[in-house]
């Protein structure tokens, strides 16, 4: 996105959330800033409204993995 900040709705990183716990899994929500690469990020890092979760760009690249991280490539 353009913006310098994505938001989600609530509903949905609940949903994933809770869907991660049951598989076994690690939830990750992955955002994209314009001209940057894919940040993902744990759910809990997001910054919670009352109907959605936000996260800025700063924050991403401060909390987020790339994805070469994320499959355990480092450049």
């Amino acid at each position: 996105t353009k913006d310098a900040i994505q938001y989600l709705e609530k509903r949905e990183v609940d949903e994933l959330i809770c869907y991660a716990e049951k598989a076994g899994a690690r939830p990750l929500i992955a955002v994209r800033f314009a001209k940057e690469p894919w940040r993902f990020l744990n759910p809990f890092d997001l910054r919670t409204t009352e109907q959605s979760r936000a996260v800025g760009k700063d924050h991403a690249e401060l909390t987020g993995i790339t994805f070469e991280q994320l499959i355990g490539v480092h450049k």
